[in-house]
């Protein structure tokens, strides 16, 4: 299995935010305010999840179209990332910020891995922007309380760990 430079840093850097975070930033809000309101209700309520999968998707057809990709491993990527997640959700139940506000266990993010399963396959400017995308959908999930910071950043080194897997398989054609 060969990892790139740029993976292996960004596995260190992440698994870095990851204990920086269940350390000392678990306890931290984020004020409300009217302008964070705004910014992060995109993934408040429940269709959260459509706008996630929106956001994949165009991300994947992005893929396809400027890397020639057959999306094979991506989709397999975000499968693994999906039944990994609610594994881990099972077995930690972990509680959320706020308990019996929301239904099922705080760790790891489901919304941070799944953004940042895709993370791996994707190049400079499509990655920069999209890592983007993967903190500000978990800043958005810390700010209304359905996760502690140490949730999102443990989302996304899962998800990226799955990426970064799944992207080194070499698969033999049938």
């Amino acid at each position: 299995m060969k990892i790139s430079k740029r993976d292996l840093f960004l596995i260190f850097l992440f698994s870095f935010f990851f204990l920086f975070s269940l350390i000392f930033l678990d306890k931290f809000k984020i004020p409300k305010t009217r302008v964070f309101d705004i910014l992060f209700y995109l993934f408040k309520e429940i269709y959260s999840y459509i706008i996630l999968t929106i956001l994949i998707l165009l991300a994947l057809v992005y893929i396809n179209r400027k890397y020639k990709s057959k999306l094979k491993k991506e989709s397999l990527s975000i499968l693994i990332t999906i039944l990994l997640v609610f594994l881990l959700k099972f077995l930690i139940s972990r509680e959320r910020p706020e308990q019996g506000m929301y239904i099922g266990s705080s760790f790891p993010s489901n919304h941070s891995a799944i953004t940042s399963s895709i993370l791996p396959f994707l190049k400079k400017e499509a990655f920069i922007t999209w890592l983007f995308v993967c903190f500000y959908v978990g800043l958005s999930r810390a700010y209304w309380s359905y996760h502690y910071f140490s949730d999102v950043f443990g989302g996304i080194l899962v998800g990226f760990l799955v990426g970064v897997v799944v992207k080194s398989l070499k698969f033999k054609k049938l």
